[in-house]
């Protein structure tokens, strides 16, 4: 979280003049939302994780997450592989 502000922070100093405030403003409301769903996370995985009527469905979770880690990956290269097949089609027009 600590490093979202960091790069919010350095985000602003690089425009100095503020000319692109709409530009600013769009990255404010997706840091914004960006930091409520990393808190969400964390309330999930490690609040409700000291409880032990909930540990055992974070315990899960968090199984389950690392059991389809490869899957993920494989799933996000063949769609990659497809997208850049579409690009190229699509720029040769």
């Amino acid at each position: 979280m600590h490093l979202l502000v960091l790069a919010f922070d350095i985000a602003i100093t690089m425009d100095p003049d503020n000319e692109n405030k709409e530009n600013m403003l769009n990255s404010m409301e997706v840091m914004a939302s960006l930091g409520g769903f990393l808190m969400a996370v964390q309330l999930i995985f490690y609040w409700l994780g000291l409880f032990e009527s909930t540990s055992f469905y974070v315990t899960m979770l968090t199984q389950s997450f690392g059991d389809i880690k490869e899957f993920i990956f494989m799933v996000i290269l063949c769609l990659a592989s497809f997208a850049n097949a579409v690009l190229i089609l699509n720029s040769a027009s």
